[in-house]
């Protein structure tokens, strides 16, 4: 990428020694909605990218600070059962000092460039709803010239639990070496997902049930803190009393676990998640014993995101729990438009750990 200055400003390619600067950045822009968030990277920004496929890191730079970023990752999906190429944008960031400046547009600029030199064909990005300041970006300007498809996922935050329940029906198990192939039946339910990447860290363990010496069941679960924590930095008013009450009676027989404000979200994500057809309850056994490993590890959360049309939303919905939503947005520097049909009219799946 050719360096463009104006102002001393300049947009380059980010590498390694941008790690602290990018660090500092995603620290000073936190993610505002109704609950907001600010998720910092510690200690290797890029080890999240690294988790999701060949990435490009653009940065804006002012003397020695990093004052502007934007991340594009070629990310593999599965489009209507076939294997694709999507280029993922993340991190697309600006210095509060330059929110009023035309720094975000000239960014959105050069990644749209960046885009094209790699001839993108379906560009996606997700968005906390609520988070107004980065919606110019996600609705017909700039990054996403051409938006369609806008999808609205379910993040249930459920609280985990001591309780567990127990069944004569079934025998669970944790896989002593997680086969996530187990899940491609459960991948080709969607006419959009994430593909089943590979584990670098070791982080995903697999939990099945079994019904007469056969899987009927299964649940993916990792922890994602060695490359993304959650800081919690504001609430709903109505969730600051019941966190006050919560940890009043946390005094006298600890149940729950709440994070605090400025604190670490501890997070056990479900990755993925299935169950054969008649075998609802298998996997709500499953998710009984998520809730008691997410407990016994002192996990505030057992987090798993849902697409709005899927018929998973009845199996995560009726636990304890704190929910948001967040929108997943397409774009494409070449319309086809049975794919624009069927990402609209489909049901979608994404990765919520990544």
């Amino acid at each position: 990428m050719n360096n463009q200055t104006e102002h001393s400003i300049i947009f380059r390619d980010g590498n390694s020694s941008d790690n602290e600067g990018l660090l500092r950045l995603t620290s000073l822009t936190p993610m505002i909605g109704r609950i907001s968030i600010r998720i910092d990277r510690q200690p290797d920004f890029f080890r999240l990218l690294e988790k999701r496929g060949k990435y490009y890191t653009i940065v804006a730079q002012k003397g020695t600070e990093i004052i502007g970023s934007c991340t594009i990752t070629e990310m593999n999906v599965l489009l209507n059962h076939k294997h694709e190429v999507a280029h993922y944008i993340s991190d697309f960031r600006v210095h509060p000092d330059y929110k009023k400046s035309t720094l975000a547009a000239r960014l959105g600029k050069t990644v749209h460039q960046k885009l094209i030199s790699l001839n993108a064909r379906l560009l996606f990005g997700t968005i906390v709803e609520g988070n107004n300041s980065v919606m110019p970006f996600l609705s017909g300007r700039l990054l996403f010239p051409h938006v369609f498809g806008g999808s609205t996922f379910n993040v249930y935050q459920i609280i985990p639990s001591f309780i567990e329940k127990k069944s004569k029906k079934y025998i669970v198990n944790e896989l002593e070496k997680p086969n996530l192939e187990i899940f491609n039946d459960f991948i080709n339910e969607f006419s959009f997902s994430t593909a089943l990447y590979e584990d670098k860290y070791n982080e995903t363990k697999v939990l099945t049930a079994s019904y007469k010496g056969k899987i009927v069941a299964a649940l993916a679960l990792t922890d994602a803190e060695n490359y993304k924590q959650d800081i919690l930095i504001d609430i709903p008013n109505y969730l600051k009393v019941l966190q006050k009450g919560i940890n009043f009676t946390n005094k006298i027989v600890p149940i729950f676990n709440l994070p605090q404000l400025n604190e670490s979200i501890k997070i056990l994500y479900v990755r993925l998640f299935t169950y054969d057809e008649g075998f609802e309850d298998a996997l709500e056994l499953l998710i009984s014993r998520a809730r008691k490993i997410a407990f016994s590890q002192k996990y505030h959360f057992l987090a798993a995101g849902v697409h709005d049309r899927s018929r998973y939303n009845k199996l995560f919905s009726n636990y304890l729990k704190i929910d948001f939503k967040t929108q997943l947005y397409f774009s494409s520097l070449d319309i086809d438009k049975e794919m624009v049909n069927s990402i609209e009219n489909g049901t979608l799946f994404w990765d919520f750990s990544l």
